[in-house]
């Protein structure tokens, strides 16, 4: 879960801006489902992207990400090394990194 520090117009401080669950498997809701996992196919980089980043494939997760006034969109988490990630909300191609 990430909070805003500052705030905006669309998303206020203190309120959630994304969230994503990065465990491999959860169990569904009924006793005879199987489970399902919130892990999407790496994204995998071409040579010079690979070399910026210094990693082949990022990792990345489905997640929702919370829109002008408490509207929530699909979105995927996506790992960018040891300490660079971003957000991006799929439905209208939006991104954040940090």
């Amino acid at each position: 879960i990430a909070t805003k520090v500052t705030g905006d117009p669309d998303v206020p401080e203190g309120e959630i801006s994304f969230e994503a669950n990065l465990h491999p498997l959860r169990m569904l809701d009924g006793p005879d489902e199987t489970k399902e996992s919130h892990f999407l196919e790496p994204i995998v980089l071409g040579d010079t992207a690979a070399a910026k980043w210094g990693t082949r494939q990022l990792p990345r997760y489905k997640g929702k990400g919370q829109v002008a006034s408490s509207k929530w969109l699909d979105g995927q988490l996506v790992i960018v090394g040891e300490d660079k990630f971003g957000f991006v909300w799929t439905d209208i191609g939006a991104q954040t990194f940090f």
